[in-house]
């Protein structure tokens, strides 16, 4: 390695040297290379080092280390573009080491080739851009796991929700992703960081209106209400049917065109554009004929490129201020007890809960939510309603009861203890045999006036409360819950994974059993299952796709 000046002629043919010195050196081939350095001798004489040893490294096949790929990410760009021509340095080094605006700028770029929405794309680069100014990041070098994580938690103290901090997670996790496959970086550094678990932080919980009552007093308030802010009330009754029956998103249903609409088959159905869809994908979405008849009103003499729904711009992003003004017309609270609120993607909830509640099948449900995964539909938007777990319950097969006839009345106060005299003879609980040692599941969540209303409940294993039960009074109750409640539930549920008792322990084969005993061949519903025996995802009941 040499370090020198260059001369040049000056105005009057005297030898003038250059401002910057020059390093000579050989490279991992064996071939002499001249390098511009820098103004200052000592500086440029490090750089020589440098130099030399990575073409050593080079030569031995190793990567750099710590110490020269930070001295990588220092040089100048034109050095290091110098190095990445001779071979000193791999592409990906080259640009992990570049500007991170840069990459950023790049990385927007191609998801917009990708067809993403500039919408969309605005919101992933705001992302990563806080997270880049958090971490303090101008390098792809510089992206530390720990420093992201720390960054999100910091975030989350200072009141960003659970979910918020995830979206930021992915769309940090997708630029990272992106600059792995573009070859920018040698492996993902976010690969190792987890989101966190957003149940824990429930900050907008959506509920389900019930299509037997809550959804009829909804349309029925809107169609015969007055206009509000510019839409008539047939006008908000038909896009709430709408978004009840087919599951369209506001702006899915503001983008609608009356060419989309085929109503000439025996099959009516709508077009979703890829363009207007949020997975970027056509779909075919089938109408009620019902619904087809309260549409064509509204579609007379519109032209075929005009919008199927004349609705306001300010509807796509503010649905929920209409929606309020008829809940509150129908007098449906917008925030329940439990403190769910009814905004407008709730009618989406709604059409998912209502099609697993007809028992349709999972994945066809999945399929017609437009859904990339069951847990989605199941878990997220398959909401559960006050008596669900318990109509669950109440479609198990009645099993034998095991109680004598007379304890079963002393426990009921039909007989007289001790004294031999009995009272009535037609109580709930006859033809025993004998009686086990047991206490009686509450169910849970279960409302004021129910079976075991106005019992003291004391905390149990298993999770809910459980009442305690006198031991003259062990009976089958569950069978009394299923006879009296067996008429309210009408449809099939889904379907629920089996395995053979054989292949478990005894108290594995009793819990499976439990969820796989169908009423006359009538599966319970999935989610109803999965909350009633405490598993944390409904694909651990749920067959999809049989």
């Amino acid at each position: 390695m040499r370090v020198f000046r260059k001369y040049r002629k000056g105005p009057r043919g005297a030898q003038v040297p250059c401002k910057k010195w020059y390093v000579e050196f050989r490279d991992h081939r064996e071939v002499v290379h001249r390098l511009a350095a820098f103004t200052d001798k000592a500086a440029s004489t490090e750089l020589g080092r440098k130099v030399e040893r990575l073409a050593s490294l080079r030569s031995a096949g190793e990567p750099p280390d710590a110490e020269l790929s930070r001295f990588i990410a220092s040089i100048p760009d034109r050095l290091r573009e110098r190095l990445g021509e001779i071979d000193l340095i791999d592409r990906s080094r080259m640009a992990g080491s570049r500007p991170i605006d840069a990459i950023v700028d790049e990385y927007a770029a191609t998801l917009l080739a990708r067809e993403r929405t500039p919408k969309y794309v605005s919101k992933v680069r705001k992302r990563v851009e806080r997270v880049l100014e958090g971490i303090r990041a101008q390098t792809l070098l510089e992206f530390h796991p720990a420093k992201v994580e720390m960054f999100l938690a910091s975030l989350r103290g200072d009141g960003l929700a659970m979910r918020t901090s995830n979206h930021y997670l992915a769309s940090v996790s997708g630029f990272t992703a992106w600059a792995v496959v573009q070859g920018y970086v040698t492996e993902d550094p976010l690969t190792t960081v987890k989101p966190v678990n957003a149940r824990m932080d429930p900050r907008r919980e959506r509920r389900a209106l019930s299509f037997d009552d809550e959804l009829p007093r909804l349309i029925q308030a809107a169609a015969n209400g007055p206009e509000h802010r510019g839409v008539s009330g047939p006008l908000r009754a038909l896009v709430y049917r709408l978004a009840a029956e087919t599951g369209l998103r506001v702006a899915e249903l503001v983008s609608l065109r009356t060419a989309d609409l085929d109503f000439d088959s025996e099959r009516p159905t709508l077009l979703l554009r890829a363009s207007s869809a949020k997975n970027r994908r056509e779909a075919r979405i089938a109408l009620r004929p019902t619904t087809v008849q309260e549409l064509l009103p509204h579609l007379r003499d519109r032209l075929p490129s005009a919008p199927a729904l004349a609705l306001p711009k300010s509807f796509k992003d503010k649905a929920t201020r209409w929606l309020k003004f008829d809940l509150e017309a129908a007098e449906i609270p917008y925030v329940d007890d439990s403190e769910r609120v009814a905004d407008f993607h709730a009618l989406r909830a709604s059409f998912v809960s209502g099609l697993m509640k007809t028992g349709a099948n999972p994945r066809t449900v999945q399929s017609m939510a437009r859904h990339s995964s069951a847990e989605m539909t199941l878990g997220i938007y398959s909401k559960l309603g006050r008596d669900d777990e318990r109509d669950a319950l109440a479609l198990l097969p009645d099993l034998p009861s095991t109680c004598k006839e007379d304890e079963v009345m002393r426990a009921t106060g039909t007989d007289d203890a001790g004294t031999g005299k009995s009272g009535p003879q037609n109580g709930p609980f006859q033809g025993a045999s004998t009686c086990t040692s047991m206490q009686l599941a509450a169910p849970l969540n279960g409302p004021e006036g129910s079976e075991t209303g106005g019992q003291p409940a004391v905390d149990g294993g298993g999770g809910g409360s459980r009442t305690p039960v006198p031991e003259s009074e062990l009976i089958q109750a569950s069978t009394c819950v299923s006879h009296r409640q067996r008429s309210r539930v009408e449809a099939a549920r889904g379907h629920v994974a089996s395995t053979p008792a054989s292949e478990m322990s005894r108290h594995a084969a009793l819990r499976r059993s439990f969820v796989t005993s169908p009423l006359n061949g009538v599966p319970a519903e999935p989610r109803a299952l999965s909350a009633a025996t405490g598993r944390s995802s409904c694909q651990c009941v749920v067959v999809v796709g049989k």
